[in-house]
């Protein structure tokens, strides 16, 4: 897997794709403030948005809403929209880590070692798992497909459910290295990134990794993001705020 730099330094908090935060922004030129009715939240146009949320914005898309129906994260409350960005219903207080890529109404966070999930785009939220190990401390990083479940944590450990979150079995320890992001890309492929270790790949459905990524800085710490084409899952994208955009081709 050989790795370019695509992007240099970004100037402001990209989220899960910074392609949405341009799709937000170049809606901003329009000129045509959210309608204020009732059940929709008066937040101005998109491109406030964004600035407003300098340092808290996040996007979470389901693969399957052409960039019509997704969520926005700002100042700590849940957004979402079914119209590309044009107005936007505020959901809820509670700020999920993922979104489930077969379900865009199901939703996940965290709090501390425990997991939730939300059914209805994060309206209600249940518990889902609770984590109970001596050496496990705060989940930082969830991906979800279907009853597929991915969680780590911020002591390098992966943790990998496919009974939509009933039990889970520890597939990879990287101890004391943050898990910063992970990635389902289908069935079998899965990627994630551990700080100060690198990108991991599982072609057997996270049972078992290997690193990979020759080229790309293993030192990312804030805001790391991977971003796989659906139409050519060779091509991925390694986003990291500090440092910018790695590019691979070969998977």
């Amino acid at each position: 897997m050989r790795w370019r730099r695509c992007l240099r330094k970004f100037g402001f908090n990209l989220g899960l794709n910074f392609f949405i935060f341009l799709l937000l922004w170049l809606m901003s030129f329009t000129n045509s403030p959210m309608a204020a009715v009732e059940g929709v939240e008066h937040l101005g146009p998109a491109k406030d948005l964004v600035d407003n949320s300098y340092y808290s914005a996040k996007i979470l898309m389901p693969p399957a809403s052409n960039g019509t129906m997704f969520y926005v994260i700002c100042n700590g409350k849940l957004y979402k929209t079914d119209d590309g960005g044009k107005h936007f219903v505020r959901v809820s207080s509670n700020t999920p880590l993922a979104i489930d890529a077969q379900d865009g109404s199901r939703l996940y966070r965290a709090s501390d070692n425990t997991l939730y999930v939300s059914p209805d785009g994060g309206i209600t939220w249940y518990e889902l798992y609770k984590f109970s190990s001596s050496s496990w401390y705060y989940i930082t990083a969830i991906a979800a497909s279907g009853n597929k479940i991915l969680v780590g944590d911020d002591e390098g450990h992966v943790y990998l459910s496919t009974d939509g979150g009933k039990t889970f079995n520890q597939v990879l320890n990287k101890y004391w290295y943050d898990v910063e992001t992970l990635a389902i890309v289908s069935d079998n492929v899965t990627y994630v990134y551990i700080y100060n270790k690198g990108l991991y790949k599982s072609t057997d459905g996270g049972e078992n990794w290997s690193k990979v990524g020759t080229g790309l800085p293993t030192d990312f710490n804030y805001n790391v993001k991977i971003v796989v084409n659906p139409v050519n899952t060779d091509v991925i994208v390694v986003i990291d705020e500090d440092d910018g955009a790695y590019l691979s081709t070969d998977g």
